[in-house]
């Protein structure tokens, strides 16, 4: 395996400062293909991330390749040459699919496409795999840019992992940890927003409070008074719109 040129691990450590200080999602990404793109010369390039709740990849981000046709598209564990990446954490790179037996045809047949060879490189942090970048028909016949891809990869798992974190911050900073609903801070929020883009329009703000409550909890103790709680805000959600 050759080693990497002065100017990839320059373009590498720029990268890296970039990345690590970049924490809005739409942004991130694009910057990881952009510089991926620009290293690796290729037909198409793609980043898929794991589904925390499935542990399935899924297409976040491509170039050279509509996303739309590939959004609802799954791979397990092991599914694929992404699949197996993300399974085993190493870096692949099949030079011919047609040989390949677990090359996995659906984004073809989607998309139309015609892979010949793919490489893929897992993102790993703290040894768990966040997501896999892929290169498909790329334009390089050594090993020297799945070295690259590695190091590109290892980069963007550092950043993906901030960026999660990030979100996880911002999310509890408006929840409540007992109920899982929004709370007073985000309900401020929101109700400013919503009087400054009412344009005079009246609105509606619906306020419960739940009869003898602390009868509940002086009966019954703290824990079913939670429990109580938990089990009002789940009735609640049942009731709301998807995504209110």
């Amino acid at each position: 395996m050759e080693k990497l040129t002065k100017s990839c691990l320059l373009s590498c450590m720029e990268l890296g400062k970039a990345l690590t200080s970049e924490l809005q999602p739409e942004r991130l990404f694009s910057r990881i293909l952009q510089k991926v793109s620009e290293l690796l010369p290729a037909e198409n390039w793609s980043l898929l991330l794991v589904d925390e709740n499935t542990g399935e990849l899924r297409f976040e981000l491509s170039v050279n390749l509509d996303l739309s046709l590939v959004r609802e598209l799954r791979l397990k564990p092991g599914q694929g040459v992404a699949g197996v990446a993300a399974l085993e954490q190493r870096a692949m790179f099949v030079r011919d699919v047609a040989g390949c037996d677990f090359f996995y045809d659906e984004v073809d047949k989607r998309t139309g496409c015609m892979t010949r060879s793919i490489a893929c490189s897992p993102l790993i942090s703290g040894g768990k795999t966040l997501g896999v970048l892929e290169v498909v028909n790329p334009k390089f016949s050594d090993d020297e840019p799945l070295l690259l891809l590695s190091l590109i990869a290892d980069y963007a798992a550092i950043a993906v992992e901030n960026m999660l974190r990030y979100r996880e911050i911002q999310n509890l900073a408006v929840h409540d940890d007992l109920t899982g609903l929004y709370n007073t801070r985000y309900l401020y929020r929101e109700l400013s927003e919503m009087i400054g883009k009412s344009d005079g329009r009246p609105f509606s703000l619906v306020f419960l409070d739940i009869d003898n409550f602390k009868q509940v909890v002086d009966t019954y103790g703290h824990l079913k008074g939670s429990q109580t709680l938990q089990e009002v805000a789940s009735t609640i959600r049942k009731l709301l719109p998807d995504g209110s």
